[in-house]
């Protein structure tokens, strides 16, 4: 299996390095980069190519990590973006994935493992609000078949 290459994309050095430590226990996995804004995510996706971006969706100063996210799977559709986050946004944006922060270790490691056979992911706990919202959207649109 070739080698899963990580950024990692948090204002909080401390979430940072949570993540780390967690990822450098996944076989095959590398942390290429760790960066503190999403401007900075952007601009050492071009250098680094990174297979995934585990990105936060506020990060002061400049771009948000939503922006980020479209700009980087704009870009550069072979990099997935997966959302670290407690909103929903971020699928509109282009990740692959959406995991709350406070995901413990095995299911961000059970992520990694998803992303890498390209699943794409919702968090159990935000799925039945995506379905409602999806529901109500097709609602919304029907055309009765009968009056």
């Amino acid at each position: 299996m070739s080698i899963l290459k990580v950024m990692l994309a948090d204002d909080h050095e401390v979430v940072r390095m949570g993540l780390r430590m967690v990822l450098e226990q996944v076989p095959d996995t590398q942390i290429v980069a760790e960066v503190g804004s999403a401007d900075e995510a952007i601009r050492l996706c071009e250098t680094h190519q990174p297979h995934v971006v585990i990105m936060d969706i506020r990060m002061p100063p400049g771009s948000s990590g939503i922006d980020a996210c479209r700009t980087i799977t704009e870009r550069w559709n072979h990099i997935q973006v997966v959302m670290l986050t407690s909103f929903a946004d971020a699928i509109c944006a282009g990740a692959v994935g959406y995991v709350l922060k406070q995901a413990g270790t095995g299911e961000l490691v059970q992520v990694f493992d998803e992303v890498r056979q390209g699943a794409a992911l919702l968090d159990p706990s935000i799925t039945r609000r995506v379905l409602a919202m999806m529901r109500r959207r097709v609602r919304i649109h029907l055309i009765p078949l009968r009056p």
